[in-house]
C-alpha cells in the first residue's frame, strides 16, 4: 500500500483523528460558540424563512398575469425560479427550525439534570 503521503493524503486512521479538532466536526458546537442561545438563531431561521415565503408570494401576481396572456414558458420558468430560490430554502430553514428546537431541549435538560 505504501504510505499515505505517496497516495497524496495527508494522514488516515487514529493519526487524523488524533488531529481534528473534534468541535470543529460539531454544526451544534460551531454554532453555540457563536450564538451561545439557541432562540437567537431560532430567530433568525424564522426571518430567512418569512423572508422566502414572502418572495415567493410576491411573484405569484406575476404567474397569474402570464397565465391569463397564454404565457407558459415564463410561467414554467417563474416556478423553477420559485422551487430553487424559495421553496427549497423554506424547506431547509424548518429543517433546520428542527434541528434548533432538539438542540435547545437537549441544552434544556442538560441544565435542569445539572440543577
Amino acid at each position: 500500500m505504501g504510505d499515505e503521503r505517496e497516495q497524496g493524503v495527508g494522514c488516515s486512521g487514529l493519526r487524523c483523528a488524533a488531529a481534528t479538532d473534534p468541535t470543529a466536526l460539531s454544526e451544534s458546537a460551531r454554532v453555540l460558540e457563536k450564538y451561545p442561545d439557541p432562540s437567537i438563531v431560532q430567530a433568525q431561521i424564522e426571518s430567512a424563512e418569512a423572508a422566502h415565503l414572502l418572495a415567493a408570494t410576491l411573484l405569484v401576481p406575476y404567474m397569474v398575469y402570464a397565465c391569463a396572456h397564454g404565457w407558459l414558458s415564463a410561467v414554467a420558468w417563474i416556478m423553477v425560479v420559485q422551487i430553487g430560490f424559495n421553496l427549497y430554502p423554506v424547506l431547509h430553514l424548518r429543517w433546520a427550525r428542527v434541528r434548533i428546537n432538539r438542540l435547545d431541549d437537549r441544552m434544556l435538560s442538560r441544565r435542569t439534570r445539572v440543577a
